[in-house]
């Protein structure tokens, strides 16, 4: 049980990481850059997401032998991560302009 509470905790610590990266380069791509908020949250998501998988893979879980190569693994999880966040940033988008009164995309 410990071991698993450890492990929890190193992922949670590796996810926040990810998290910190993925609003600092957002908060970078909207207020210095002017970039809408569906194409910086799209871009945004790519440094953290490669961030967690990688330090995830080879620091909080063991990793199984199976016939899978680890850069196989890594481009189904971006692509299903992409795919949520693509939905999520169109979503978040629409959020945005309905509360600011502008059209979909600028």
């Amino acid at each position: 049980m410990k071991k698993l509470l450890i492990q929890i905790a190193k992922f949670l610590a590796v996810s926040g990481t990810g998290w910190v990266i993925d609003f600092g380069v957002f908060l970078m791509l909207t207020s210095f850059l002017q970039f809408n908020v569906a194409y910086a949250n799209m871009i945004s998501c790519i440094p953290s997401l490669t961030f967690v998988f990688l330090v995830s893979t080879h620091k909080v879980f063991a990793r199984s032998k199976t016939n899978v190569p680890l850069y196989a693994k890594y481009i189904i999880y971006f692509a299903y991560q992409m795919v949520l966040v693509f939905c999520i940033s169109w979503v978040g988008q629409w959020l945005y302009n309905t509360v600011a009164g502008t059209p979909l995309m600028e």
